[in-house]
């Protein structure tokens, strides 16, 4: 991780029971999130707020009330399943990259 003043951003996401393994796996899915817009098939949203990563997804022709909606929730406060939760929407938004290249769902 290449931060400008590691310090204190370390200092807070170990204050607020965020690790490493969770920064990891994040920083992939606000990429995977950009590279699918831009492909222009699905529409993602992923938000990173004060209590958690939120992600929705669906056909980027359509709106998000579409049947091809997705949403994933991942909480700070739930750290046991944090990692769990995370991985899910790195998984999605990597299956939905494959996808937008021509692969099949």
């Amino acid at each position: 991780m290449n931060l400008h003043n590691p310090k204190p951003v370390i200092d807070t996401l170990q204050a607020n029971s965020i690790n490493t393994a969770f920064l990891f796996t994040l920083m992939p899915c606000q990429e995977l999130a950009l590279a699918i817009n831009l492909q222009r098939k699905y529409a993602v949203l992923l938000e990173t707020c004060q209590h958690g990563i939120f992600c929705q997804t669906w056909l980027a022709h359509r709106n998000a009330q579409h049947e091809s909606h997705r949403k994933f929730e991942c909480y700070y406060s739930r750290p046991e399943t944090a990692q769990r939760e995370i991985s899910a929407i790195h998984d999605h938004l990597q299956q939905l990259l494959h996808d937008s290249q021509g692969g099949a769902v």
